[in-house]
């Protein structure tokens, strides 16, 4: 079955909740964001900036393939 954009989008936002609600801190960013090195290295330091006065994130990271 095929998916459409949209249930991709919904996927990775559930994704990145599950991902939040265990503690984790997400960077998002695009292609395009790397035309602007210095805007996004800015937002990285300040979320690993931010990350050092949280407790650390529960769960663990494994990657899966897809089917």
């Amino acid at each position: 079955m095929k998916y459409s954009r949209d249930d991709d989008v919904f996927r990775e936002k559930q994704r990145e909740d599950a991902l939040r609600r265990l503690g984790w801190l997400v960077v998002r960013w695009v292609w395009a964001d790397l035309e602007r090195p210095d805007e996004l290295f800015h937002r990285i330091s300040e979320a690993l900036a931010e990350a050092k006065h949280r407790p650390a994130p529960s769960g663990e990271w494994s990657e899966r393939p897809r089917c």
